[in-house]
């Protein structure tokens, strides 16, 4: 038996309508490489039934099987085809080992009266070091406070903030656009509305990072340094707990899964705009970042230009 992913679901929430572990529903998916990452539409199999038990809708197709065919549409990659359907990589890619190469997609439309010019390197590292050195410069809050006058009282837009203080960082955000119109020009994107409420996945942020002209890609637990190092800034997905309280003075009593900003690291620690912060950005120890993907996060989107 299988379940189709609704907007703003996690493996978790799935899990917990058909009263299965997290543990059970993720052995029974084993196509679903990073299970942070689903989308809508994606068709889920739950534990214990006939179909789902053999983890055949997450197999590779035999070769005598009958290919479907997909558009492949703006800002997509054989693994995020895969992630969407179900399947692993291997069985979008000829038995070389080769995927042919497909025609270069169309660029987005660009919106006028943007930030900053391009600049030359080929990577993130300009506008990354320009906000190392003003990270309250792009700080975004997700509810309303002196960082964000005019936000809602609660929200979810963990995600769609976080995002939204990338875009400005890297100098693609409009002109004259208070904080929460930010936000919400950013969570359009990621998800077509602009329900304060919504709870986002990695994959609507991967979306709307593209869309709003980044450059993009899924990360992995335990590549945050390395996309650091590449001039990449990281919405990281994790959990408030632990020791990663302690850098925040009132910190909200929420311990659920988020969505932060790592603008960077340094030597004296990782620069990180979490949106619900109270104090605006923060340096954080290896271990007090460690302890924010020591319940199930670790993974995110690293994002650059």
């Amino acid at each position: 038996m299988y379940v189709t992913v609704r907007r703003g679901d996690s493996l978790w929430a799935i899990a917990s309508r058909a009263k299965v572990s997290l543990a059970e529903l993720i052995k029974a998916n084993p196509g679903i490489r990073n299970p942070r990452l689903i989308y809508s539409g994606q068709r889920v199999a739950l534990p214990g039934s006939e179909t789902g038990s053999v983890g055949s809708q997450s197999a590779a197709p035999p070769s005598s099987a009958r290919p479907r065919h997909v558009v492949v549409q703006r800002g997509d990659s054989l693994w995020v085809i895969a992630q969407r359907a179900g399947v692993p990589l291997a069985a979008l890619v000829p038995s070389s080992g080769q995927a042919k190469k497909a025609p270069a997609p169309a660029p987005a439309p660009k919106e006028t009266g943007g930030g900053a010019s391009p600049r030359p390197g080929g990577d993130g590292r300009p506008w990354v070091a320009e906000a190392l050195r003003n990270p309250v410069g792009i700080f975004k809050q997700q509810y309303r406070s002196r960082f964000n006058p005019t936000g809602p009282l609660r929200s979810s837009n963990c995600g769609p903030a976080s995002l939204a203080m990338a875009v400005k960082a890297f100098g693609l955000e409009p002109k004259g656009l208070t904080v929460e119109q930010s936000i919400d020009r950013t969570r359009r994107h990621m998800t077509g509305n602009t329900d304060d409420g919504d709870a986002v996945n990695e994959g609507e942020i991967l979306r709307g990072a593209l869309r709003l002209g980044l450059k993009a890609k899924g990360m992995s637990r335990g590549g945050l340094d390395a996309q650091l190092a590449a001039g990449r800034m990281v919405v990281l997905t994790g959990r408030p707990v632990g020791a990663y309280r302690t850098g925040f003075p009132g910190y909200p009593s929420f311990t659920g899964f988020h969505a932060i900003l790592v603008v960077g690291k340094t030597a004296s620690g990782y620069v990180v705009n979490d949106p619900l912060s109270r104090r605006g950005p923060v340096r954080l120890s290896r271990e007090q970042l460690a302890a924010y993907w020591s319940h199930g996060g670790g993974s995110g989107i690293a994002v650059w230009r």
